[in-house]
């Protein structure tokens, strides 16, 4: 008389499953990190003293976070500045109204200008490139010193992760679904 049996197959520890989708979503999430690098990295392409971009993926109870860094922010700019604080100015706070001084006693400030107005700037403010970066129909000009009206933000950061966020959504939910398939196919 056959007997019949049954197989039954134990299912993988939580522990390792979760291992498993951890470093899988690390892996997915690599894209997306790339990504915010390569778009701040377009923005400062001409700029003389330039940030460096990194970033970092950190998994938490329940929550994904893909932090974008400066990898330099205490390198020096001029005097008083550093690469942190302009890059941290010029994206997010903007920067109030000051006075410019020339460096050299007796040196007027010498630049090309139009009048108010006359500047163009290269990003506008939600990080889009959109004018030339220069006074527009300007002479050059010389004063002892300048109140400088301040600048507004240009919000790169917003724009990038308005853009970015379904390329993350999308890669860490491959992250989750691939690292899930490993773990239970690698633990027959």
């Amino acid at each position: 008389m056959p007997k019949n049996f049954r197989y039954t197959k134990q299912p993988a520890r939580p522990e390792i499953i979760h291992k498993h989708i951890r470093a899988r979503v690390i892996k997915e999430l690599q894209v997306v990190g790339k990504s915010h690098v390569a778009e701040r990295n377009e923005i400062v392409r001409e700029w003389e003293n330039k940030p460096k971009f990194g970033f970092e993926v950190q998994i938490k109870t329940k929550e994904l976070w893909l932090v974008v860094k400066v990898k330099n922010p205490d390198e020096k700019v001029g005097d008083s500045w550093t690469i942190g604080q302009l890059w941290t100015s010029l994206d997010k706070t903007g920067t109030r109204p000051h006075v410019i001084k020339p460096k050299g006693k007796g040196y007027p400030l010498r630049f090309k200008w139009g009048g108010p107005g006359s500047y163009k700037p290269k990003s506008v403010r939600g990080g889009r490139f959109s004018g030339p970066g220069k006074v527009v129909g300007g002479k050059m000009v010389a004063f002892k010193q300048v109140k400088h009206p301040g600048t507004k933000p240009r919000k790169f950061t917003e724009r990038i992760n308005r853009e970015l966020r379904p390329l993350f959504i999308k890669q860490a939910a491959r992250g989750y679904r691939l690292g899930h398939q490993e773990a239970l196919f690698r633990h027959r």
